[in-house]
């Protein structure tokens, strides 16, 4: 894992071979980065210059889960969980504590589900599938289905929900309901960031970041 700097160049580096590949960081919080190691279900937690906090990995196969496939950052230091197995939604506290767990969540959405990704921000919380979002409060109460018609690398900030398609970038309220496409110069992201007021994209050339606002 590498962090590089408004210029690109690498000024912190880190790497652990122990636990296979890392299949998800979450740098929501820089500094509390997250590190989730799929193969072994291990999630790990590193500063902002990517060195170890002194917190103990969570292994999530010592917490229940059979298959964890998906996590992401809550709030308050918070940590969501999808267990592929029993298709279930679990969120620990900072300190392990288990505080929500809905199992069967397909049964819920009435949908056979392999989502891809999971996000949490603002009052939302996000599960992603292959072309459709289920969203959840942050109790894990289940409120809609919102149809990506195929998008990809899919990110939430507030109430925007970005995605792309093809070479082009969408960005749809979920408040207002209001879709728009977002003319960048760049096409066929590979993947995508919004933050800040900053839309952060990598294609084939690097990365570039670009001011967008919410209205």
């Amino acid at each position: 894992l590498t962090k590089i700097d408004r210029n690109g160049k690498a000024i912190f580096t880190y790497s652990e071979l122990s636990y296979g590949k890392i299949e998800t960081v979450d740098a929501g919080n820089s500094f509390k980065i997250m590190l989730f190691y799929r193969e072994h279900g291990i999630i790990r937690f590193l500063d902002n210059s990517l060195s170890d906090r002194a917190i103990a990995p969570l292994d999530l196969n010592n917490k229940g889960h059979a298959m964890p496939s998906l996590v992401c950052t809550s709030y308050d230091n918070g940590i969501w969980v999808w267990d592929q197995a029993i298709m279930s939604l679990t969120r620990y506290d900072q300190t392990g504590n288990l505080t929500v767990n809905i199992d069967h969540v397909n049964r819920l959405c009435d949908m056979d589900l392999s989502p891809v990704k999971l996000l949490e921000n603002g009052a939302r919380l996000l599960l992603i599938d292959t072309d459709v979002a289920y969203e959840f409060d942050l109790y894990g109460a289940y409120i809609r289905r919102i149809d990506l018609d195929r998008g990809q690398n899919v990110q939430l900030n507030g109430d925007l929900l970005f995605y792309t398609k093809g070479d082009t970038i969408h960005s749809l309220d979920l408040g207002k309901y209001v879709e728009r496409t977002l003319v960048l110069p760049i096409s066929n992201a590979r993947a995508l960031h919004a933050g800040n007021g900053l839309l952060v994209a990598l294609d084939h050339s690097g990365i570039s970041a670009y001011a967008y606002d919410d209205e």
